[in-house]
């Protein structure tokens, strides 16, 4: 049995939970997981990648669909927005008004990738001057993606160039400093160990270069307990039918003992919201909305997510790329925070006043003070004079 298959818990869980070698890879030693570093390291990947790899248009649909059905709004899009307002800020700078032709990277292109050139186009900025680099590990998306560019007058070759691939391979079809911008829109927490992502990131990218990073964020899978507790405790709604409950929870505990671990690590207000919140998307969402669809006879199969995955929170996140070299201060990341309405780096979208504006207090009892920590943007900086 390889290590996928050893921590892949099944039954008839309301959402499919995946193999536990997609959590974060910190969280290894709560789910009792061991081995051999690099195994687990490949593994761990490729628990991720046919996900993602046979997905089509419509598995994104489906993360809208469920955010909105739990009474999150439209989270996908927030992520989004701020994109494309961030890097249009970057392009406004100074220094890089003055680059005759700009190198732009998204890993996992997508929707996000449309709603950026629109932004652009829409505000004035000359879209010639920009190159991208798109990356998708999904054929049929990326098809759709350049179709949708296509139609915009953007042409393959000249204004982008398509690739079949994963952010773990972007050296294969870029030059080490040779991107002035690299944007992620929730594809990181594809990987359980990101220390090789992010080094490869700052390898691709020239001194100066910006890295920004727009992310779900939380803490659900770092501990099985929270996991546990999770399909324990919460009231499903129809047509969600659970009949098997009491043992598949059985059959969760075996297979993770310390789930029945009281003394799990607790998190900072924002970041129990957070886990407060992802536990409804997955609850309150995603299974309400693939029971929806089970029912209809529309699902199709190779659209599912699992609840397994390395979204982590954004403090221990940040050590990591500071660590690989990348900075959160100097004065163009100030100035585009500004310009970008950043009230922190990272900047944390759902605050106790955005909460309250989308009605989240109709959903939960209490909300922090200190707001949510479940949609963050950051903005990372390759500084342009490198320490020797």
């Amino acid at each position: 049995m390889n290590p996928i298959e050893r921590y892949d818990l099944k039954g008839n869980f309301p959402v499919p939970l995946g193999s536990a070698l997609r959590n974060p890879n910190t969280s290894y030693p709560c789910f009792d997981i061991v081995g051999d570093e690099e195994t687990l390291r490949i593994y761990s990947d490729m628990a991720y990648h046919k996900e993602w790899e046979e997905g089509t248009p419509k598995q994104q649909h489906y993360v809208e669909y469920a955010a909105e059905t739990a009474g999150l709004g439209n989270c996908s899009n927030m992520l989004r927005e701020l994109q494309a307002k961030t890097i249009f800020h970057i392009l406004n700078l100074p220094r890089f008004r003055n680059i005759e032709r700009v190198y732009y990277t998204e890993p996992g292109a997508g929707v996000s990738t449309v709603v950026l050139y629109k932004f652009l186009d829409e505000n004035g900025y000359d879209i010639e001057r920009l190159k991208s680099t798109l990356v998708e590990p999904s054929e049929t998306r990326l098809s759709s993606t350049v179709e949708k560019l296509e139609g915009m007058e953007l042409k393959e070759g000249k204004h982008f160039d398509a690739f079949i691939g994963k952010d773990s391979e972007l050296g294969a079809y870029l030059k080490p400093d040779s991107q002035h911008i690299i944007a992620n829109n929730a594809t990181l927490h594809h990987h359980a160990y990101q220390d090789r992502v992010f080094k490869l990131l700052f390898r691709l990218l020239e001194k100066g270069g910006f890295f920004g990073n727009f992310e779900w964020y939380e803490g659900l899978c770092e501990h099985p307990t929270r996991v546990y507790q999770a399909f324990e405790n919460h009231e499903l709604k129809p047509p969600i039918k659970w009949e098997t409950k009491y043992e598949d929870l059985a059959r969760y505990v075996k297979m993770f003992p310390q789930a029945l671990d009281k003394n799990y690590p607790r998190f900072s207000p924002a970041d129990e919201m957070a886990a407060r919140m992802i536990t409804s998307f997955w609850l309150d969402g995603w299974a309400v909305a693939r029971a929806r669809a089970i029912e209809k006879g529309e699902f199709d199969p190779r659209d599912d997510y699992f609840l397994h995955e390395a979204h982590g929170r954004p403090g221990p996140q940040a050590k990591l790329l500071l660590n690989t070299g990348f900075t959160l201060h100097s004065p163009e990341v100030n100035e585009v925070k500004k310009e970008a309405g950043y009230n922190d780096n990272p900047h944390q979208i759902l605050t106790k006043k955005e909460m309250l504006k989308l009605k989240m207090d109709e959903l939960y009892e209490e909300i922090p003070d200190d707001g949510s920590n479940l949609l963050m943007s950051g903005l990372w900086q390759k500084p342009l004079e490198m320490q020797k």
